[in-house]
């Protein structure tokens, strides 16, 4: 009896952990203040969940790389840059030396997950991920369980000082990223926010991107309901909106694709022998970036 009360709670737990990546999935760079003093030591939270509410903490073990390019720098990853980890959140820690822009930026290994149909297609619906709720359904793949292997990346531009400089279009290397076409801390209420989608470092057309207002989560002080932004990347990868509110913003998007990789190899023997159920497969990297205007 001991030992099937002990495996029940096994699964749960194991349950409950897979459910919370599902929903805890996004990666944000949100620093408590954008606008920073030359010659600054500064600690930027790094939120595992969504643009309001850190879920989980991303321990230094899952961290692929840590990024920053400042003011006439050039790319590289930097011993200098800190992670120090609580029972809350992440933080990551640099020192700001010149005026001007720099883009700091995380990378995390790649991890699995294992997902009924069901919660995967909410999981879908949760994030937007409209063009592959549609392809599942074309595909007849609604009632498989599905493997994932994802991939998180998030880059965040802060201003130092009065002194806009051209490094805010920094190319991190990420699998997936955004890069901005004017310095967001030109821009201003009611500007329009330009920028080209990447991945693999070529121009993704035709996806769905994503953007909000920090205060889009509150309505009149009130938690609210409000939709993001949503709009689709062109020929060139290129999107558009406007800036309706001053303050902090985000950007994201995630690219989701079904693969069929060796390594999946003991699965369809496991399905063979009737011990597993039949899987599909697919590899989502996440994108964000943060940023403020005035």
């Amino acid at each position: 009896m001991l030992l099937k009360k002990t495996l029940v709670f096994m699964v749960f737990m194991v349950f409950m952990a897979a459910m919370g990546i599902i929903y805890a999935h996004t990666l944000f760079i949100k620093p408590t203040h954008f606008y920073l003093r030359p010659n600054q030591n500064v600690s930027v939270p790094v939120l595992n969940g969504t643009f309001y509410k850190n879920e989980s903490s991303i321990q230094s073990k899952w961290v692929a790389s840590k990024k920053i390019v400042g003011p006439g720098d050039k790319l590289e990853e930097k011993d200098t840059i800190g992670w120090q980890v609580n029972q809350q959140s992440a933080f990551m820690s640099f020192h700001t030396n010149t005026p001007g822009n720099y883009v700091i930026g995380v990378a995390t290994h790649p991890r699995k997950v294992r997902v009924p149909a069901g919660k995967f297609d909410q999981y879908l619906r949760f994030e937007g991920l409209l063009d592959n709720i549609t392809q599942r359904e074309i595909n007849g793949e609604t009632e498989f369980t599905v493997t994932e292997r994802y991939t998180k990346y998030a880059k965040a531009i802060v201003q130092t000082g009065s002194l806009h400089t051209p490094n805010y279009s920094a190319n991190l290397g990420h699998v997936v990223e955004i890069i901005p076409l004017d310095n967001p801390y030109t821009l201003a209420k009611n500007d329009v926010f330009r920028a080209t989608i990447l991945k693999d470092g070529k121009p993704l057309k035709n996806h769905l991107v994503y953007a909000m207002h920090d205060g889009s989560g509150t309505v009149n002080g009130k938690s609210g309901n409000r939709e993001p932004i949503k709009v689709r990347s062109d020929a060139q990868g290129e999107i558009a909106f406007r800036l309706l509110e001053a303050g902090r913003w985000y950007v994201k998007f995630i690219d989701l694709r079904p693969v069929g990789e060796p390594e999946y190899w003991y699965t369809n023997i496991l399905v063979w022998l009737k011990m597993e159920e039949p899987a599909v497969f697919y590899e989502s990297h996440w994108s964000t970036l943060t940023f403020e205007i005035k």
